[in-house]
């Protein structure tokens, strides 16, 4: 009987470890794909954090599992710590990854390849690829909405020079589908997410209201000005109430520190024609899109009595794609301060598919 309880101890204890140690998976089918040609990476024992310690074909490689022990990136090492805070970590990902993905396939492969996701070399050569060193001097250009550039230079040659469209689709190695997919299960995980301080500045005055603009998208009246009212300790607080019905609907789908308890009940709008329901904290999904590296627009869109309809813009200029959210908020919540927003929900609309007749 001892022998089979300690059976039993040691299995459970094995499971929890390998549970709690090792990677259990991966975040896209694409990373599943290209680790089955990685036979000398043990993924199943990595650890969460980032890995330098393999390479293929004589290339190091950057492996990161995230906190849910899933490995979300493979790819060669090409870049510093200090480029990846500096240019979009997505962006750096994929580049990392597509030039290990090249070389994992045939000649051939990497030709069609290339020529289906329109990547181009515009000068050096792929020849250089296993050159390349986080040290080499890297130019990084961006036409907006449309494409990067990605070149490595060594005394003054220009080893490669990448050029590849600002598609998120290609940047993140998914398609439409896998990427609904992937929004609905990452967008469960937010829940206890630390909402970033809001640094909105407001310039001294004595007014009762302030109004901080924050700009527009694509018309005058898609904004993301945010505003203020003095309370009786002369300290400024978002406006949410029923006298400002218009300002209290933008606070409360801009901000993520809005004062009250607003939650988001929103149907995602998938492919093939189908939906699927998620509810969260409002103030939750707010910061989570922030943190996706989004910017937040609101137009009102109509008014009754008890509703305020209106259409959130989230873009993401470095990702090249926008989520759009039509909502409908309870006039009523404004004065309680509390209240379900209901919302529906398209993500990742590539950036140049959308413009001012979008809302027409």
């Amino acid at each position: 009987m001892k022998s089979k309880g300690l059976s039993i101890i040691v299995v459970l204890w094995l499971v929890c470890a390998s549970t709690s140690w090792g990677a259990q998976g991966f975040a896209t089918q694409r990373l599943n794909q290209m680790a089955a040609s990685l036979t000398d990476v043990p993924f199943h024992q990595l650890s969460q954090g980032v890995h330098h310690g393999y390479v293929y074909n004589h290339h190091p490689l950057t492996i990161r599992v995230n906190q849910w022990n899933e490995v979300e990136h493979i790819g060669y090492q090409l870049f510093d710590a200090l480029t990846v805070q500096v240019q979009p970590a997505v962006v750096c990902d994929f580049v990392e990854r597509y030039l290990l993905e090249l070389d994992l396939g045939t000649q051939m492969d990497r030709k069609t390849r290339m020529g289906i996701d329109k990547v181009v070399v515009e000068r050096g050569s792929l020849d250089h690829i296993q050159d390349l060193r986080p040290e080499d001097r890297l130019e990084v250009t961006k036409a907006e909405m449309l494409r990067y550039r990605f070149a490595w230079f060594r005394d003054e040659e220009c080893l490669l020079s990448l050029v590849f469209n600002m598609d998120y689709q290609l940047i993140s190695g998914c398609n439409a589908i896998e990427l609904e997919h992937n929004y609905l299960r990452d967008v469960k995980r937010i829940h206890g997410l630390d909402v970033p301080l809001d640094e909105i500045v407001i310039e001294d005055s004595d007014d009762e209201y302030a109004i901080v603009d924050g700009g527009n998208y694509l018309s005058e009246s898609i904004r993301a000005d945010r505003y203020y009212r003095r309370d009786a300790m002369s300290e400024w607080q978002s406006v949410c109430n029923g006298d400002k019905p218009y300002w209290s609907a933008a606070n409360i789908m801009l901000s993520p520190l809005m004062l009250g308890d607003f939650q988001l009940d929103c149907k995602l709008d998938m492919y093939g024609y189908r939906d699927q329901g998620f509810e969260m904290d409002l103030h939750q999904w707010v910061a989570q899109t922030l943190a996706e590296g989004c910017k937040l627009f609101f137009g009102i869109k109509s008014r009754t009595p008890e509703t305020i309809k209106g259409t959130l813009l989230c873009p993401n200029f470095s990702g090249g794609y926008c989520h759009t959210m039509s909502v409908e908020i309870p006039v009523e919540s404004f004065d309680k301060g509390e209240g379900t927003v209901k919302g529906r929900l398209y993500v990742y609309v590539p950036l140049h598919n959308i413009d001012s007749s979008y809302f027409e």
